[in-house]
């Protein structure tokens, strides 16, 4: 079993997005879909050996996370042109990029084939995934392979299997009735990596009907379901539990809105066209605005008994402000307790927080403690690199709130500049400021990009590790292999992809 493990890593390196400079087409691919079948097939005999199956998952996990991912042709022509230039390879880079594409392909289509044919072996799998009984770590393990499987089968047949199994209306089932009861218990953080795996695998499944053109076998109502699930509205602050508790509670309480908020806009945007899921999601609101309201809240003020909102916090108010975009104004409004109202509310205490430039901004967020002059890119990596792209999103869906809100009240006006009478109402100049942070923003992405090339060509040398977090990894990785350019491609398109996002910001 161990052999196994080990081989299939091996496997998945050697098939992650490179596939090796020059190797003759078909001996990657062929070697790589050998091992994966194997591993299929033993985990068909061991299927009733509760023992063997966590080893297998975890083998198979470690085969699916570096054999399926971005194909090099689809990174951005000045990686592949960096990377190329920094290796001194020979011969066309054209041909190169186009031979390791073709493998790239040939890995990934006969991943989904192989999934085809081997789809009674799923039930396997959705066992440990739904039973209670399951220990939680290779339940975390079943829902995570399962989730790898709906991305990596673009025909949708294994999506289909899992709602033939009705495992999705299990998962909600769980999250509704049992969520809530796990988060503050003493066992928290086993639970909350169970109910990650869900929630991931419910997003992996709404993604996979948004981008398929296939049709996906499915009656779930998954926010329908989520409108009663008490893990929601479950508050991160206990008195009564020691300080780190209560960190650890924030924390486990965060993690899992931020998956429950992506799954919702995921569905929404997946059944945009149906009426029926526009109304729950207005209904989600409604009984969840309690939530809304203090991730808002706690986006836009200091400290809070020794805590300060970061990065995940920012995510959050991003999501909050994008949903409530996505739905009717009017619909809203008509929900008990005026949750629009205090959403409005919620919003512009926001603005008056981020909407002017980050020298003038009060905000925890923007003041985050920067990265200090002694940070190398071997040093372990700080949020605060990560922030500021955050920071520029939820500036974004604060935008197109805003606009949201002007399109739904035709009474609606800004003033000129704050009024000390309605200290939270809009104001031209906060968008004024907005606009410049925007522009300084775009500048310091563009700067960044730069950067990311010059890092690749001088194989991570210098101080790339000193300016974005996915950079500091691309430099710490290309100083442990400072000869193995295939093996950098992963990295550096993540890092060029994340940039990109921000200067279409």
């Amino acid at each position: 079993m161990a052999r196994l493990q080990e081989q299939a890593l091996h496997a998945g390196i050697e098939a992650t997005t490179s596939l090796q400079f020059g190797m003759p087409g078909g001996q990657v691919p062929s070697a790589t879909l050998d091992l994966f079948r194997r591993l299929l097939a033993v985990l068909d005999r061991g299927q009733n050996q509760d023992a063997l199956r966590p080893h297998l998952y975890a083998a198979l996990l470690s085969f699916m996370q570096y054999s399926h991912g971005r194909r090099p042709a689809q990174a951005s022509p000045h990686i592949l042109t960096a990377l190329l230039k920094a290796g001194k390879t020979n011969g066309s880079s054209d041909r190169l990029v186009a031979n390791m594409d073709d493998q790239s392909r040939q890995v990934e289509e006969g991943i989904a084939s192989a999934l085809c044919h081997s789809l009674p072996l799923l039930n396997v799998v959705i066992r440990d995934a739904a039973a209670q009984t399951t220990r939680p770590a290779m339940k975390s393990q079943a829902l995570t392979l399962l989730a790898s499987w709906v991305v990596a089968e673009p025909s949708l047949a294994v999506a289909n299997k899992l709602h033939q199994q009705d495992l999705p209306n299990r998962i909600l089932e769980d999250l509704v009735n049992r969520a809530h009861e796990y988060l503050p218990g003493p066992a928290a953080g086993a639970a909350v990596q169970v109910i990650e795996a869900q929630l991931t695998l419910l997003l992996r499944l709404s993604s996979a009907r948004r981008s398929s053109m296939a049709e996906v076998t499915d009656d779930v109502h998954i926010i329908g379901k989520l409108i009663h699930c008490k893990a929601i509205d479950l508050e991160p602050e206990e008195p009564v539990l020691r300080s780190s508790h209560r960190h650890d509670r924030r924390r486990h309480i965060t993690q899992v809105l931020l998956l429950i908020l992506q799954v919702v806009n995921s569905e929404l945007a997946a059944k945009r066209q149906s009426s029926e899921t526009s109304r729950h999601a207005v209904s989600f609101v409604g009984q969840h605005s309690r939530m809304m309201q203090r991730v808002l809240r706690e986006a836009s003020v200091g400290s809070l008994n020794g805590w300060e909102p970061g990065e995940k916090e920012a995510e959050l108010a991003a999501l909050v402000l994008s949903l409530v975009t996505r739905l009717s104004f009017s619909q809203l409004s008509q929900q008990p307790g005026a949750p629009a109202d205090a959403l409005r509310e919620g919003a512009h205490r926001l603005l008056k927080a981020l909407g002017c430039v980050n020298e003038a901004s009060h905000s925890p967020l923007v003041q985050s403690p920067q990265l200090s002059e002694d940070d190398t890119a071997d040093a372990p990596p700080s949020a605060s690199q990560t922030l500021p792209l955050k920071v520029a999103r939820l500036r974004c869906a604060l935008a197109r709130y805003l606009i949201w809100e002007v399109n739904a009240s035709r009474d609606f006006r800004y003033q000129i500049r704050p009024s000390e009478s309605m200290p939270y109402q809009p104001c031209l100049l906060q968008l004024s400021g907005m606009l410049k942070q925007a522009a300084r923003d775009r500048q310091a992405a563009s700067e960044e990009r730069q950067i990311l090339l010059e890092a690749i060509q001088s194989g991570g040398a210098g101080s790339a590790g000193r300016h974005h977090l996915a950079l500091q990894e691309f430099g710490a990785a290309a100083s442990r292999k400072p000869q193995s350019l295939p093996s950098l491609l992963t990295a550096a398109a993540q890092t060029e992809r994340q940039v990109s996002r921000s200067l279409c910001y």
